[in-house]
């Protein structure tokens, strides 16, 4: 989960550890409650606008802040795996359905990139959204068909975009191996 003050946390309901609040500077035994928090990574520079995890592999997850990064991590290794960095704040960010190391971010004046991990200096793709309707503050892809994708902006405004071949075809077979690396802590970013 991202925080305000730009944390990046890691959570669990079932492993909560009980937390005896304090009261006139003295341990309350009244009631207990409980930490969900099992992990803290490093954070944004700024609020954490979106955390996203890998469909492919459970020990990776993407974040995006107003720090103008997306960082990707593996709950194996405390520091970013890889740091992308963008012109302006990641509001959204989405693992694509299809492609392993594809990564989808929406930034505040309204781009979507779309990022292939294995070469982070530039998207492989991007678009602008059009001027009405406000900046996107939703993205996500269609669970039924990977092709298309929403991006909210604004009350009651939905773009739906059919996205082509290039973003949407099944990944190689080194696009497995790439993410596995990084979920294992043995990626090393170039």
């Amino acid at each position: 989960m991202g925080t305000e003050g730009g944390g990046v946390l890691q959570g669990s309901l079932s492993l909560s550890r009980p937390i005896a609040p304090v009261v006139n500077g003295h341990a309350s035994l009244e009631r207990t409650y409980s930490c969900p928090i099992v992990a803290r990574f490093p954070p944004h520079r700024g609020h954490t606008l979106d955390v996203h995890s890998s469909p492919f592999e459970r020990n990776v997850f993407a974040s995006g802040g107003i720090d103008r990064e997306v960082k990707v991590y593996s709950l194996l290794q405390l520091e970013p795996v890889l740091t992308i960095q963008l012109p302006e704040a990641a509001t959204r960010v989405r693992w694509s359905p299809s492609q392993p190391v594809l990564l989808a971010a929406l930034q505040g004046d309204g781009r979507l990139g779309f990022y292939d991990l294995r070469r982070t200096t530039a998207p492989v793709a991007e678009f602008v959204l059009r001027d009405e309707g406000g900046a996107g503050t939703s993205l996500e892809y269609c669970a039924h068909s990977p092709d298309l994708l929403f991006v909210g902006r604004g009350p009651g405004n939905t773009q739906v975009w059919q996205l082509g071949s290039k973003l949407v075809a099944a990944g190689e077979v080194n696009q497995s191996d790439f993410i596995r690396d990084m979920a294992s802590g043995t990626f090393a970013s170039k």
